[in-house]
Parts: structure tokens; C-alpha cells; sequence
């Protein structure tokens, strides 16, 4: 008896299936695409999944919507494209991300939008596009986006050799705002850097706390000695990387303020300060880490993240020694050939 329970709820569950593929069949011959689930929804495909429909896509969730591909990433509509979730839209491509919209593109999002691209992403909006998230939207890939057939009004557009040269439009509405004037590359040289350095003075203080507790507890760490000149060393280091900052935030902040000319020998120096600034940080955290011995590589630890981080930012390639050291040189007229030396 409880055999053929078991089968007629199974035929039952079986029929129930056979329904709703029916009805989602029906529903797809239509004009727009629905794909609904009580729960989790889940579509798979050794080979590839596309997503196309003649007139509007919506891709809704009442938690978190993920979209995950190993090598492309296809969704197209003719009409409205509308993706709506709870939480968080976690994006993943392995290869390169496509979306190709007649109509609107609309993201709904109360959690965060996560997009990482192996290869390229390509955006193509026939009217308009827009994404609403309560809170961060972060595009993890060092790529370019291109939109084509996208109305963008006068006032909110601003050329790049604009943006470059500190020249754009809202100097002139904000007269007594100096930093529309600064040239970007002036002041870029430190987007990163108070972060880096921000992290050194971290991990020296969570080195000298250990160091401190172990003390306390009786426990000598072994070559005590050379503990102490590490500490004091990268001490040394982090205490420059800060008044570096704080020497060449006050300066150029007068500078701006007063309306000194920005040229590229103060643009090269900004970039020489910020990657020196990068450099002690490296140095300073990669030698606290020796201090711990082997124990900062595992997740748990605080070093961990702080010397990743620092290692992601120290080798953007905006802050590679050589090349900025060379272009400090020549700003100064020590450079190969005839040229004409700045300065006295």
C-alpha cells in the first residue's frame, strides 16, 4: 500500500510538471518571456544558454539573482529589458558579457550589482538605460563599455580632453569649486594611494598589538633583536608614506586655491610622491607580515587582506616605479636628446 502511495504522488508531482511546462510553452509563444519559480529556478547547459525575446525580457527574484557563464553571456530583446531583485545580481562571465536591448533597460536592485568579465563586455541599448540599486554597484573588470544609440543631454556630457586638461564646463558654474580645475592626472596620483597607505599604518598597528600581547604573556618571539629593527624600520617607512600625504594634500590644495598654472612637471611630481608614498607602503607591510611568520596567509588573518589589498593596489601599473621615475627625469630635462630643461 505504501508502494502505490508513493507511485500515485509521484505520478501526481509528474502531471503537475507536465502542466507547467505546458503553460510556460503557451506563455512563451507570446510576446513576452516569463520565467517564475516558487523557490530557486535553475537553468543549465553544457554548451550555452541564450535568452532572447522578440519583444520584453523581465528577469525578476525576490532574493538574489545569479547570472554565471563559463565563456559568453547572451541577453537580447527587441523590446524592454527589466531585471528586478531583493538582494544582491552577482554577475559572472567567463569569456565576454553581451546585452542587446531594443527598448529600455531597467535594474531594480536593493543589494549590490557584481559584474566580473573575463574578456569584454558589450552594451547595446536602443533607448534608454537605467540602474537603481540601494546600494553599490561595482564593475569588477578593466574593460571598456560601449553603448551605442544612447541620448546623453548637453549638460551631462563632458569631453575627455576636458576632463584631462581641467578645462570642463563646470569651472565656469562653480567658480569657487578649484577642483574642476586640476587636470585629472594631477590629482589621480592619489585615488589609490590613501588607500595603501591607510592599510601600512594598519598593519602596523595590528603588528605591534601582537607584538605587545605576546610580551605580556612571556613569550619572546625568537631573534628578538630583529624583530626590533623590522618594526622600527617599517615604523620609519609608514611615518614618511604619511607626512609625504598629508606634505603634498596641503600643497595642492593651495595650489588649486590660489590658481597656480598646473603644468606637466607638477602633474609628473604628484606622480612621483604618490608611487614613492605606494612603494615605502608595499615595503612596510610585506615586512610586518615577515614578523607573523607564516600564520598571516590563512583567510582568518587580519594581515591577510591587508597585504592582497596592498599588493592590488602597488602594482597598478599608474604607479610602477621605473616608468613614473623616467617621467618625473624628463619633466626636468633629464632626458636623452636635445630638450629644453625646465627649471632654472
Amino acid at each position: 500500500m505504501a508502494v502505490e502511495q508513493e507511485v500515485q504522488a509521484m505520478t501526481a508531482r509528474i502531471r503537475n510538471l507536465e502542466e507547467r511546462i505546458r503553460a510556460l510553452e503557451e506563455r512563451i509563444s507570446g510576446q513576452t518571456i516569463y520565467l517564475e519559480a516558487g523557490g530557486n529556478s535553475l537553468m543549465i547547459s553544457p554548451q550555452g544558454v541564450a535568452i532572447r525575446s522578440a519583444s520584453n525580457l523581465m528577469i525578476e527574484a525576490a532574493s538574489d539573482l545569479t547570472l554565471q557563464a563559463q565563456r559568453n553571456a547572451f541577453i537580447t530583446a527587441q523590446g524592454d529589458c527589466r531585471i528586478t531583485a531583493g538582494r544582491n545580481v552577482p554577475i559572472a562571465a567567463g569569456a565576454s558579457a553581451n546585452l542587446m536591448v531594443g527598448g529600455n533597460v531597467t535594474m531594480n536592485v536593493n543589494g549590490t550589482v557584481e559584474s566580473k568579465i573575463g574578456g569584454s563586455i558589450q552594451t547595446t541599448v536602443g533607448k534608454h538605460a537605467l540602474l537603481a540599486t540601494g546600494m553599490d554597484y561595482q564593475l569588477n573588470s578593466s574593460r571598456s563599455v560601449k553603448v551605442d544609440n544612447v541620448f546623453i543631454p548637453a549638460h551631462r556630457s563632458v569631453r575627455f580632453d576636458d576632463i584631462l586638461n581641467g578645462t570642463a564646463p563646470g569651472r565656469h558654474v562653480h567658480p569657487h569649486y578649484p577642483l574642476l580645475r586640476a587636470p585629472r592626472r594631477y590629482l589621480t596620483a592619489f585615488s589609490i594611494t590613501p588607500v595603501i597607505v591607510g592599510l601600512a599604518n594598519r598593519a602596523y598597528d595590528l603588528t605591534t598589538d601582537m607584538l605587545r600581547s605576546r610580551l605580556h604573556a612571556g613569550s619572546l618571539p625568537d631573534e628578538f633583536e630583529i624583530v626590533q629593527q623590522k618594526v622600527a624600520e617599517s615604523a620609519a617607512e609608514v611615518q614618511t608614506a604619511n607626512l609625504i600625504f598629508d606634505s603634498c594634500l596641503r600643497n595642492n590644495v593651495e595650489a588649486l586655491e590660489a590658481g597656480v598654472e598646473i603644468g606637466a612637471a607638477e602633474i609628473a611630481q604628484n606622480r612621483l610622491m604618490a608611487s614613492y608614498m605606494m612603494r615605502l607602503s608595499k615595503q612596510a607591510v610585506e615586512r610586518l607580515c615577515s614578523i607573523s611568520g607564516s600564520r598571516w596567509i590563512f583567510d582568518g588573518h587580519p594581515m591577510q587582506v591587508i597585504l592582497r589589498d596592498t599588493l592590488a593596489g602597488a602594482t597598478h601599473r599608474s604607479y610602477n616605479w621605473e616608468s613614473v621615475a623616467r617621467e618625473y627625469s624628463q619633466s626636468i630635462g633629464i632626458a636623452r636628446g636635445s630638450g629644453t630643461p625646465i627649471g632654472p
